[in-house]
């Protein structure tokens, strides 16, 4: 051995053997830690309170009594002791002695503000089944639309992908079906009335929340029925310097797991064995064959840019922001792309009054393919899309229920959807008599659509053709308002706490539809592709509409005692132009009752 090695070697012996008596100097300075958690103001052990030593990942939870026992690095070490709905604690460990700590209830928490309807309320002081999300929990989610990003977010709340189509949105259940002329959620957008939310941008989101029983959603009436998701969007702040925000993600989307099918030897060998022939002398000629998943599907971008601007003054707070987003679809000819604008304000007019404007503007694109995905399971992998001429293949010999889904991805992709969409409320609120306020909103939603879907003339096999080319158009447009008018009197004395609310409200939805369909054009641009271009004779139309109008009132009340008893009534009279005029009003009360059991746990009966 050199004298290089043997340096080598003299230096891993001591290296060792400082790593072993270090070691032995940790572990015989461990020590055991026992004691309790416990609620500060009524004793009780809290369950499931988190013990860790800080710096490490070294930790413990609470037994059924609220117990515990870790082994710590040594004295000096110091515990972080957390519990929801409680305040952190940090403990220097001194001695091996049992620790007694004694967790205080976390005020921010207890007097965190939720949105209820035509209103805010103390988390503390809610009775019914609400759930809140902050809006920064749904940011770094790659989807378009605000009822996606609520998937697997919020307990009771059911959301699954409509379609797979890009853009498209949601099915919402709250607590399951709710109601036989449909299950959707009413949706409040900044006090405005909605039944859809796939125009909202998620980062514009502030907060949500989901009233999810009687007690909580009984003020929106019938149309609180299946549920009421509340949406609040973000807003700048007074006396704040302009801040200006840019952000942006961009990503790829594929299948990541295809149904296994047979390949093309695989399928002609059973197809022989089928037939009880030699249909198919020698089935290794197919190879692979062709993997028709694989010709309907693609790896598909999406991306998002977005900008903002947000601030305030003295007197006034703004926030401006417009995002662009762009989603193509896994299948071929399928894509979304999507422009938002909002500027949301809010002005001091004095010591007493304020006003606000929340406005948005959506304009979006649709580009629909059909689906296809059925006829790639049917179509035999010894088929290929094209024959060697270039035209499709004709699969009818193995059924006439069996098609090209490649031809069909090829002649009915012409077919598009443009929507643009304003929505917004102008509001103002006034201060009196020191514990009245009263508010005036009124909110307008504006939407138009149009579609243009072209079919040319094919025919790939006897089943799957088109025989004349058409166009299909169509139009329609929605104009919505609400107005709004409630009062609130609040008012906290000694150990009573009382929050009185009456209001009244008017709405209005008018639908108008038309569209039409020719055949027989002379060409296949764009261009001429409007229905005065095709043959008269062949003309079909439809037109339609629907207006509806509903007046309530409304009624509120929460009372609460000592903070720990609580009351919240609800009751609402709708009146609904859609009923006889000897039988248009229907009320809907609810009552809910609180106990704050001293852990911050609720128990509540709910009488309807």
């Amino acid at each position: 051995m050199n004298d290089k090695s043997k340096l080598w070697q003299k230096a891993l012996t001591h290296l060792l053997f400082y790593s072993v008596w270090m070691c032995s100097i940790s572990l015989y300075g461990q020590i055991n830690v026992s004691g309790s958690v416990r609620d500060s103001k009524t004793g009780e052990g809290l369950i499931g309170a988190s013990i860790q030593e800080k710096g490490t990942t070294n930790g413990t939870i609470t037994d059924y009594n609220g117990d515990f026992e870790l082994k710590v690095s040594g004295v000096g070490a110091v515990l972080i002791v957390s519990y929801v709905g409680y305040t952190d604690m940090e403990v220097t460990v001194r001695n091996s002695e049992r620790l007694d700590l004694r967790l205080a209830e976390s005020s921010v928490l207890l007097d965190q503000v939720v949105v209820v309807g035509y209103g805010v309320q103390r988390k503390s002081d809610v009775t019914g089944s609400i759930s809140s999300l902050k809006g920064s929990e749904l940011e770094r989610i790659t989807t378009p639309n605000v009822d996606q990003a609520l998937q697997g977010k919020i307990p009771g709340v059911f959301v699954t992908p409509a379609t797979g189509a890009p853009g498209a949105g949601a099915v919402v259940r709250i607590r399951g079906t709710g109601s036989f002329n449909g299950s959707d959620p009413l949706y409040v957008i900044d006090g405005m009335l909605a039944y859809d939310a796939s125009f909202v941008n998620p980062q514009d989101v502030e907060s949500i929340e989901v009233l999810k029983d009687a007690s909580a959603a009984a003020i929106y009436g019938s149309r609180g029925a299946n549920g009421v998701i509340i949406i609040t969007t973000k807003n700048g702040k007074k006396q704040k310097n302009a801040q200006f925000t840019v952000s942006s993600y961009y990503g790829n989307q594929q299948v990541i797991r295809q149904i296994e099918m047979l390949n093309g030897t695989e399928f002609a060998r059973a197809y022989n064995q089928f037939r009880g022939i030699n249909f198919y002398p020698d089935p290794t000629v197919f190879g692979e064959g062709t993997n028709w998943q694989n010709e309907i599907f693609r790896t598909a971008p999406i991306g998002s840019v977005q900008l903002s601007a947000t601030g305030g003054g003295d007197n006034m707070s703004y926030n401006f922001s417009t995002n662009y987003f762009k989603q193509d679809g896994v299948l071929k000819n399928t894509a979304f792309d999507r422009a938002t604008f909002r500027l949301n304000t809010e002005y001091k007019l004095n010591s007493w009054m304020n006003i606000g404007t929340n406005i948005s503007y959506a304009t979006s694109k649709s580009h629909n393919g059909p689906n296809v995905v059925g006829s790639a399971y049917r179509i035999p992998p010894v088929i290929t899309p094209k024959r060697e001429d270039g035209t499709f293949s004709d699969p009818t010999f193995f059924g006439l229920a069996i098609a090209n889904p490649a031809a069909d991805q090829f002649y009915k992709s012409n077919n598009y959807f443009w929507s643009d969409r304003l929505f917004g409320n102008i509001y103002s609120e006034a201060r009196f008599l020191k514990h009245f306020t009263f508010k005036t909103n009124f909110g307008f939603d504006r939407a138009n659509g149009k579609g243009r879907r072209y079919e040319p003339v094919f025919q790939v096999s006897a089943s799957q053709l088109n025989r004349n080319d058409r166009v299909n158009a169509e139009f329609n447009e929605e104009r919505n308002w609400v107005w709004e008018q409630t009062l609130n009197y609040f008012r906290e004395w000694k150990d009573h706490s009382l929050n009185v609310m009456a209001g009244y409200a008017a709405d209005e939805r008018r639908n108008e539809w038309i569209g039409g369909s020719r055949e027989n054009f002379p060409g296949t641009a764009d261009e001429i592709l409007y229905l005065s271009a095709g043959n008269d004779t062949t003309q079909m139309n439809f037109n339609g509409a629907s207006d509806r109008a509903t007046v309530s009132q409304l009624f509120r009340l929460n009372y609460g005692y000592k903070g720990k008893y609580l009351l919240t009534a609800n009751w609402r009279i709708d009146k609904s132009s859609i009923f006889r005029k000897n039988n248009r009003a229907a009320s809907f009360p609810s009552v809910g009752l609180g106990w704050d059991a001293g852990r911050g746990l609720r128990r509540a009966a709910e009488y309807i």
